[in-house]
């Protein structure tokens, strides 16, 4: 861990680069290797490059690169030369004609006149037609080797300066950037590193990507900042060839992987069962599961699946965070088991009451304890009418800390909204037992019927492991045309048969009926692939029920059911 006095993450990277200068980045599918020291030197480069061609202090600068050594050089780069680095999102597929139309409302909203893209992308990009203005630098040209020397001086950033800007989840057409500084990302590492115990020792590997705070906070930064070796893969080889990157993993010995929840579910279904026994998976000291619900018979299949090669249970680490307080929230105490409060679903949805039940109850839901408050941060529960909540008592996760961002760059109006009395309202909801947090959902995406309340998370829980049901494929949503609005469960398949079809259909019906308790339910059955997903994976609900209001978009419906 880098010392107390570095203030930024410029200076945290010449400290790493004199502690382990040999250690680095593996990138497996480019075979490169981007040590720390190699980091700091071409980085300085690329900072005088930028200088040189009038980049102006605290002017943003878009970095639309793929998953590879560029995305660090001009990372650092830009911050070396003052100004402030946007990592964007890279769309799915090789069509990248209509990404400008896409990427105008960010570009807009962050004023940013300088877009880093590697020359592959360039070509892509070709049939689009880039906003007036947009100056496109070559990835390439900017990080190449040599020059050292050249160029005007590179500028020191103060710890109040923003080392980033990251655009959340889906946040296109209503942009919104988390605005980081050098003092609040320094203050979020060493809250992870000090809660979750990492060292230098530790090996990351991971393949989310760095336009993803848990890409670029917990495995590309946490590693830097410990000096940790770190191997790093594309999304798109992880979700190709699961079994293949575990493998990898054992191979390399890895000691964290980061990842949300649906990763876990991917593994477990990518990974045959005779290919488990020639891992080795006692090297992993954490499993962090975050950015998304973590579910509870999840959890336990995948300690259950990979048992045989050797992965502890207590290595599984649920835990809570948001690019908003850079990536980490609440961290578990380091090998203690998986906490699950079996409750009410019923009394947690209409009452926000805590009623613990047997698990085998009829309309029991499993809540995972995602830790407690990571050092330096302050959690509190606030109810609808604005009064602090005692344990048991569902309401909104607000938090307070160095960590937290200063607001949302270029936008008071949105900043002002998300902050209450100083603390960040997350617009999440849960509540605490015994200083633990338990995560219950989002409150804007709560679900209304006959004058009761269900969490989506509680339908697609029963719905996601059902035969037939692709991967976990599943989202539970109010969505229809306006007036005729209705809860909906829309969920994956590659049945095609309609008997099958009409067969799973039922039994979404029957299982939610039995479980959650609706009364009522529309079942859509899709082709795989269907259902909007971020660039981490998460399943888009908001997305799905924007659709399911508008005409047309039923190329992928393979089967509707009311009930």
């Amino acid at each position: 861990m880098t010392p107390e006095h570095i203030s930024t993450l410029v200076e945290a990277l010449r400290w790493t680069r004199s502690a382990f200068p040999t250690r680095g980045y593996a990138y497996p599918a480019q075979h490169a290797f981007l040590s720390y020291e190699a980091l700091d030197t071409r980085s300085e480069v690329v900072a005088r490059r930028l200088r040189a061609r009038g980049l102006e202090r605290g002017q943003p600068v878009g970095l639309l690169l793929k998953t590879g050594p560029q995305f660090l050089l001009s990372f650092f780069g830009v911050q070396r030369a003052g100004g402030v680095p946007v990592p964007l999102a890279l769309t799915g597929g090789r069509d990248l004609s209509g990404y400008f139309e896409h990427l105008a409302p960010i570009l807009r909203d962050g004023d940013i006149q300088w877009l880093c893209v590697e020359t592959s992308l360039m070509e892509l990009l070709g049939a689009g037609q880039p906003p007036e203005g947009l100056l496109l630098l070559s990835s390439e040209e900017l990080v190449a080797e040599g020059g050292a020397g050249e160029g005007p001086e590179p500028l020191e950033p103060e710890p109040e300066e923003l080392a980033f800007i990251q655009y959340t989840s889906g946040s296109t057409a209503a942009p919104k950037g988390v605005a980081i500084t050098h003092a609040n990302a320094l203050a979020g590492l060493r809250s992870i590193v000090a809660s979750g115990g990492f060292n230098s020792e530790d090996v990351f590997c991971g393949w989310l990507p760095h336009f993803h705070d848990m890409g670029l906070v917990g495995i590309l930064l946490t590693s830097l900042f410990n000096g940790c070796q770190a191997h790093v893969w594309s999304p798109y080889s992880f979700i190709k060839d699961p079994a293949g990157w575990l493998a990898y993993f054992s191979k390399v010995k890895a000691t964290i992987y980061t990842g949300p929840n649906f990763s876990y579910a991917w593994l477990c279904d990518g990974v045959e069962p005779g290919e488990v026994a020639a891992l080795d998976l006692s090297s992993v000291r954490l499993a962090v599961n975050g950015a998304e619900a973590v579910d509870a018979r999840l959890m336990e299949a995948f300690a259950d699946k990979f048992a045989p090669a050797g992965l502890r249970p207590e290595a599984l680490y649920p835990v809570y965070g948001l690019a908003e307080a850079v990536l980490a929230a609440t961290f578990p105490a380091v090998g203690e088991p998986v906490h699950v409060d079996w409750v009410d679903r019923a009394a947690l949805g209409n009452d926000r009451e805590v009623r613990r039940v047997e698990r085998s109850t009829t309309g029991s839901r499993g809540v995972v304890a995602l830790g407690r408050p990571v050092e330096g941060l302050q959690l509190r529960i606030v109810g609808e009418d604005g009064a602090v909540q005692g344990e048991d008592r569902v309401g909104e996760i607000q938090l307070l800390g160095p960590a937290v961002m200063r607001g949302y760059y270029r936008n008071p109006s949105l900043t002002a909204g998300i902050f209450q009395e100083g603390w960040l309202r997350t617009g999440d909801l849960g509540y605490q037992k015994d200083g633990r947090l338990y995560v219950v959902g989002r409150a804007k995406d709560v679900l209304k019927q006959a004058g009761e309340s269900y969490y989506p998370e509680d339908i697609e829980a029963v719905v996601r492991p059902l035969e037939g049901v692709h991967r976990g494929g599943c989202v539970a949503f109010v969505g229809g045309p306006l007036g005729e609005e209705r809860i909906i469960c829309l969920a994956e398949t590659g049945l095609r048969e309609p008997t099958a079809l009409e067969g799973l259909a039922r039994e979404i019906g029957k299982v939610v009926r039995r479980k959650v308790g609706l009364a009522s339910l529309e079942v859509l059955l899709v082709k795989k692939s269907s259902i909007a997903r971020t660039t981490s994976g998460k399943l888009q609900r908001h997305v799905m029920k924007r659709r399911s209001q508008e005409p047309g978009d039923e190329a992928s419906l393979l089967f509707q059911l009311r009930l």
